[in-house]
């Protein structure tokens, strides 16, 4: 949620829209509607409403819904700028999927970088709409791939079947190409599969 926050423009829009309207305001002119909907009383500065909770009582005197209205509302006119795929050098992709990683994904990743294979394109990418998410993401030539690397966790028989009916749903209802990598098929058993999907990993390295 927040890496998409963070890199894809109008969601960051969406967020403070709704934090005006939480705290009691209209996001279209900035008007204090002074309470929630169903509420009966006005909220001055805070209510349980908005900002309070049982859990941060200590801080009750210090909440002010009003400071942060200038703020969400400049929110609301932001654009949230990534840079394009031409503007990233290899390094820069790879310190960026790194970053996204634990390790198991991360030595999948050094596999591919050592080897002269094609990075992913996205990492932990959410499928809209399936509550998907591959651990790596390709998408090139029209073709949408899901890589996902299956640690010990995996082992169990009701993980499995979780990962069944993920992995059906995007094949069976959006037509992505799945590829799973075991734990035990480190690294000449991701190899070889890899080197059979030229057209998603590219061919390599062709020398020493």
């Amino acid at each position: 949620m927040l890496r998409r926050v963070a890199t894809e423009d109008g969601q960051l829009r969406v967020v403070a829209r709704k934090a005006l309207e939480l705290l009691h305001f209209n996001p279209d002119t900035g008007e204090d509607v002074h309470r929630a909907e169903y509420a009966r009383e006005d909220c001055a500065q805070a209510c349980y409403d908005c900002l309070l909770s049982y859990s941060n009582q200590w801080d009750h005197q210090h909440l002010d819904r009003h400071a942060v209205t200038e703020l969400l509302q400049r929110l609301m006119r932001a654009h949230t700028d990534t840079p394009s795929d031409g503007e990233q050098t290899p390094d820069d992709q790879y310190q960026k999927l790194a970053a996204a990683s634990n390790s198991l994904e991360s030595q999948f990743l050094k596999v591919l970088k050592t080897h002269g294979y094609r990075l992913p394109d996205e990492a932990q990418q959410i499928v809209d709409g399936y509550y998907v998410r591959p651990d790596f993401a390709y998408h090139t030539g029209g073709m949408d791939v899901a890589v996902f690397l299956d640690g010990p966790i995996h082992d169990g028989e009701y993980q499995q079947q979780k990962d069944d009916k993920a992995r059906a749903r995007l094949e069976d209802e959006l037509g992505w190409l799945v590829l799973r990598f075991n734990y035990t098929d480190a690294d000449d058993g991701w190899l070889t599969t890899i080197a059979a999907h030229p057209d998603v990993f590219g061919a390599g390295k062709t020398g020493p």
